[in-house]
């Protein structure tokens, strides 16, 4: 298979990833349930023109919230629709590297008929875990009080991985991977189709680019937050974020400013604390941030020249302020 580079898109393909990203997260979980349940994305699949590369990197976490390092399938069976006592022994009776190997990061049914053969599991009680994680596509953990101002989807934790961060999708849509194409084999079958058979399969393809590029955008956004929020995500506390900026990341990530402004909408992800925060939140806005900084370290330390606040808050926060500016917000003090 020669699968081509992920090229920058083109003005149409913008404007058609534009439309997919500004989709809430639910929608955009069906709009890819239903293209992977086309009866031609099969026979696509079946010839292996088409298949998901699953990301070794990423990790599964339960909508129960439950840590993804912890028991398999810890905490009440009945916080997930469908999934009772027999299931989660099922579950267990696979073991978790099976599990996730076969049925959550994988879809071929070859290895998961093998896999639960090799558990001990039968036909029927195979089917119900297919179903459960079927069912994992649109299913989100349950929102911690308070709630966010403006509704989300909670797409991932990011929890603690021995020095560093991991990000752990609750659904497995984003531990699949990207599809790859094996568009040398798509030119070669071109010939057995009708011109309708021809032109779905092109289309089917456009989706599956435009679902590729999404993933990216949201999976390289995922991965920089550790980098450009560290002591926000080891504390949770809202002063210690930094100051970040989407149009820098953007930059870095080689995509457009509008790509990382519609990706972030609408999406949370879930901290070790257990606290909900919206991704856009992890790049704050500057003047309110700034203000309410200037007026902690002054009320922490009420006699520092302003002088000492402005260096003070530099090496804390990452806050680069005039002295000047300093002596207006704490109200003209020397």
């Amino acid at each position: 298979m020669l699968p081509r580079p992920e090229p920058r898109p083109s003005l149409w393909t913008s404007i058609r990833l534009s439309g997919l990203l500004e989709l809430a997260e639910p929608e955009y979980r069906r709009w890819l349930a239903g293209i992977e349940a086309d009866p031609l994305y099969a026979r696509l699949r079946a010839g292996r023109l088409v298949r998901r590369e699953p990301r070794r990197d990423a990790r599964f976490a339960w909508p129960t919230g439950a840590p993804a390092d912890g028991e398999l399938l810890a905490g009440p069976a009945t916080s997930l629709p469908g999934l009772d006592d027999e299931l989660v022994r099922c579950i267990r009776r696979l073991g978790r590297e099976t599990f996730e190997r076969a049925f959550l990061r994988g879809e071929d049914p070859g290895e998961r008929a093998a896999a639960a053969a090799a558990a001990g599991l039968g036909t029927g009680e195979a089917e119900r875990v297919c179903a459960l994680v079927d069912s994992l596509w649109t299913c989100e953990p349950p929102a911690p009080a308070p709630a966010l101002e403006a509704p989300v989807s909670c797409v991932a934790a990011l929890e603690r991985e021995g020095e560093g961060w991991s990000v752990a999708y609750y659904s497995p849509h984003y531990l699949r991977g990207r599809y790859r194409v094996d568009y040398d084999a798509l030119a070669a079958a071109r010939g057995a189709w009708s011109p309708d058979e021809a032109s779905r399969v092109r289309e089917l393809v456009r989706q599956l680019e435009l679902a590729n590029h999404k993933l990216s955008a949201l999976g390289r956004i995922l991965e920089a937050l550790p980098r450009l929020q560290p002591a926000f995500l080891a504390t949770g506390d809202p002063d210690a974020l930094r100051p970040a900026r989407q149009n820098a990341l953007a930059r870095e990530l080689a995509v457009s400013a509008s790509t990382i402004c519609r990706a972030l909408a609408g999406r949370a992800v879930r901290l070790s604390q257990g606290r909900l925060v919206a991704l856009a939140d992890f790049f704050p806005t500057t003047r309110p941030r700034t203000e309410r900084l200037i007026a902690l370290a002054a009320a922490e330390r009420p006699d520092a020249t302003d002088e000492q606040l402005r260096r003070d808050l530099e090496s804390r926060f990452g806050l680069r302020v005039t002295r000047r500016l300093v002596n207006l917000r704490r109200g003209g003090r020397a």
